[in-house]
């Protein structure tokens, strides 16, 4: 397993987690979104060894240039290097992520590890997705800002 350089991301920053049409809370009748579920904190199969994430400052002042600019370099990260039309990223503050894990009794580690044209991806180790209260909390209360890929300055 390759070492990664100990980077340190502040408190102060922020992360952005790929949210598919799949995960997301959409009106019944008029398919409006509506929010993101905590499904969109389980670690999947493609999170390899951590739950991935983007870090935002990594790649400029947070607004919206910067999350295309993030936004860009996760999807030319992927097999694929397409997003989902109706996807949405949800952005969360780094201090109030590890805080409200801590809280539920979970030391979280971030480690910046690049992937591909993702510099600024960053992994969320010691972070387990069966405490169904914890997810509600990130989904809801840390990553409570979301940007609709539709909306979205790509490169």
């Amino acid at each position: 397993m390759p070492k990664h350089e100990a980077i340190k991301v502040p408190d102060t920053d922020h992360l952005m987690r790929y949210v598919p049409y799949k995960q997301q809370v959409r009106d019944a009748e008029t398919n409006a979104f509506k929010g993101i579920a905590n499904t969109a904190f389980q670690i999947r199969p493609s999170d390899k060894g951590g739950l991935s994430t983007t870090w935002v400052e990594h790649y400029g002042a947070k607004g919206p240039a910067t999350y295309g600019a993030a936004a860009s370099a996760f999807r030319d990260s992927l097999p694929s290097k397409k997003l989902g039309a109706t996807a949405y990223f949800a952005v969360g503050n780094v201090g109030a992520t590890r805080e409200k894990c801590l809280d539920k009794g979970k030391s979280i580690r971030l480690v910046v590890v690049p992937d591909g044209t993702n510099t600024g991806h960053v992994e969320i180790h010691k972070f387990s997705d069966e405490d169904r209260e914890l997810l509600d909390i990130l989904a809801i209360d840390v990553f409570g800002e979301h940007v609709a890929v539709s909306n979205l300055p790509l490169s």
